[in-house]
Parts: structure tokens; sequence; C-alpha cells
């Protein structure tokens, strides 16, 4: 049980009645190369229909990134991508997954 608040030092993350992960500025994918959250909110944006890489973070990160262009963003199952399938985050999307240290492994998804 906790009853008290705690906020981080560099102020992403506050815990107190619920916990709020602040969005970290948005990347612009590009087709073909590999990107790295910088956070677990991870916003994504695209200039045109892409197919990039995720980067696997440190072992139990999580990750939810989220497109917030009108452009699709394809994530494919393949390398250190694990999916249950492609993943074609049109506006609005989310992919939530997590890191075991080599791959970025799916947990949910939506389609907005």
């Amino acid at each position: 049980r906790f009853d008290g608040t705690t906020t981080q030092s560099d102020g992403d993350t506050i815990v107190a009645d619920d916990l709020r992960i602040v969005a970290q500025t948005a990347i612009t994918v590009t087709n073909a190369a590999a990107f790295t959250a910088t956070g677990t909110y991870q916003p994504i944006q695209a200039a045109g229909t892409v197919t990039p890489t995720i980067t696997a973070g440190t072992a139990g990160q999580a990750l939810v990134l989220i497109n917030t262009s009108a452009q699709s963003i394809v994530i494919v199952d393949t390398g250190n991508q694990v999916l249950t399938a492609a993943a074609t985050l049109n506006q609005y999307d989310v992919l939530c997954g997590y890191s075991d240290g080599t791959r970025c492994i799916e947990v949910s998804r939506a389609d907005n």
C-alpha cells in the first residue's frame, strides 16, 4: 500500500492517486532506419508511410508507442521486434511492449 506522493527527480513520473508517465518529444521515424525511444511514452511521427525498426531498450523497460502523424508507420515482426504480426500504426494507434534487453516484445496494440 502506498499512501504518499512521489515525484522522480527529473519530473517525468509522478505517483499519487494514479500513475502518470509524461510523453517524450515526438521522434520522426524514417524508412528502414532504427530509432531509440527516449522514454516509456514515446510519440512517433513520419512524413510518409515508413517501416522503421525499434532499438531494444534496457531489460524491463516498458514502451508505449503512439503514432501522432497522419502517415502510416509499419512495425514488422522481425529481428529484435517480437510481435503477433506486423503492426500498421495509423494516426493515434498504439503499440505497447517491453524490452528484455535484446528484443522489443509486444504486449498489446490498439487501433484507434
